[in-house]
């Protein structure tokens, strides 16, 4: 079986995953990290679709995918006016989704 350029993917950032996030690192070791509220969560599996290749996609509607993509640059603003950059922490199933949230969100 192969796996898929998507599954790949993941295995390599998880693997690299301390090396993607040390320009983040402050000078006591911590990550400062930016969590979705759990409910979230639910509002995803509601509009969870099949993928390409057997995945699962998120097809929110255009009012939630934009209260989504303008609450997390809101928040990470935010913490950058404090100085802070932080990382978004997401479940690797949904990471492909949030970055593209966040790229059309510029």
């Amino acid at each position: 079986t192969h796996a898929s350029p998507e599954a790949i993917c993941e295995q390599v950032r998880q693997r690299l995953g301390f090396q993607l996030v040390a320009q983040l690192r402050r000078e006591d070791g911590s990550v400062p990290l930016l969590q979705l509220d759990p409910e979230w969560e639910d509002t995803f599996a509601s509009y969870q679709v099949e993928g390409a290749g057997g995945g699962l996609d998120v097809a929110l509607p255009p009012d939630v995918f934009n209260r989504l993509g303008d609450g997390v640059a809101q928040e990470m603003r935010a913490a950058g006016e404090r100085g802070l950059y932080p990382a978004l922490v997401t479940s690797g199933r949904r990471r492909r989704f949030l970055r593209t949230v966040l790229s059309a969100k510029g």
